[in-house]
């Protein structure tokens, strides 16, 4: 039984990867797109962010939840509980990189 949770673990894991993966791709296409309601990639990239942080790979879901801070701050502006949350959300990852910068200089 412990092999067989050990593949499981293995499976679960690769397709955590491929969806990260595959929000990544969908981030990057809705960049390229020329969308004046930025709520779709907002939230994309806070999804995105948090399943890279889950997956331990923080280099990465730091990328994408600083671009979600940075356009709810176009859309909400600084004082909104969405750009609260997700300031929150990158402090939290950066703290796991050991980093304490302002999360706005990146």
């Amino acid at each position: 039984v412990n092999g067989h949770r050990k593949i499981n673990e293995r499976v679960k894991e690769k397709l955590w990867m491929w969806l990260a993966e595959t929000a990544e791709a969908e981030c990057t296409r809705l960049e390229k797109e020329d969308n004046d309601d930025k709520w779709e990639m907002i939230e994309l990239c806070g999804f995105t962010g948090k399943l890279l942080k889950q997956l331990s790979r923080y280099d990465r879901a730091m990328i994408y939840m600083t671009k979600a801070l940075k356009l709810s701050k176009e859309k909400f502006g600084t004082k909104s509980e969405d750009y609260a949350t997700r300031l929150n959300n990158l402090g939290s990852v950066q703290s796991r990189l050991g980093q304490f910068d302002d999360a706005m200089d990146s």
